[in-house]
């Protein structure tokens, strides 16, 4: 691949038998490893892909998404959201009383349409109003924004495949 910057390194792993890591170059230049393997072809496909993904403009680390709604909620997104005191407030209490309930547990990248979709039959089930339900979509749908930019989700996706991206800005 003419302009690679990709490679894998041998190496001897704990039981004495070689281990291939692959490595690649992200955006920034830095190096970043692809996961390491029990053969040089898989390593050495490892950094392609990784190269393929950087090219695309996909790019981040997959475990990200591994963590929970809630975790990357309160710890990522809200506190590092630029708002008023007033909309944090106002996003405090929807996340902690329609969105934590819901999707707090589950993994970032286990919250598919379906689980949106009932969610929101289930709000409405239980007398929520729309305006609320409403509110309620768009700050689920603002988290995804901001984590496909931390590429670990593309619950937007999810939302959208819903039918519930919103059609005005609030």
């Amino acid at each position: 691949m003419f302009g690679s910057l990709g490679f894998s390194r041998k190496r001897l792993g704990r039981d004495g038998k070689p281990r291939y890591t692959a490595y690649y170059m992200d955006l920034k230049g830095m190096e970043k490893s692809a996961g390491t393997f029990s053969s040089k072809k898989e390593a050495d496909r490892a950094w392609r892909d990784a190269e393929s993904l950087v090219a695309q403009g996909r790019v981040g680390d997959p475990r990200r998404g591994r963590q929970t709604f809630e975790r990357y909620v309160l710890d990522t997104w809200l506190p590092n959201h630029e708002i008023e005191a007033t909309t944090r407030q106002s996003y405090t209490y929807t996340i902690h009383r329609h969105l934590i309930p819901e999707f707090g547990a589950m993994r970032m990248i286990d919250i598919l349409p379906e689980h949106v979709r009932a969610w929101v039959a289930t709000m409405k089930k239980n007398g929520v109003s729309p305006a609320t339900i409403k509110y309620a979509k768009v700050l689920l749908i603002l988290q995804p924004h901001l984590v496909i930019d931390d590429s670990s989700l593309s619950l937007v996706m999810a939302a959208a495949g819903a039918g519930l991206m919103p059609t005005s800005p609030l």
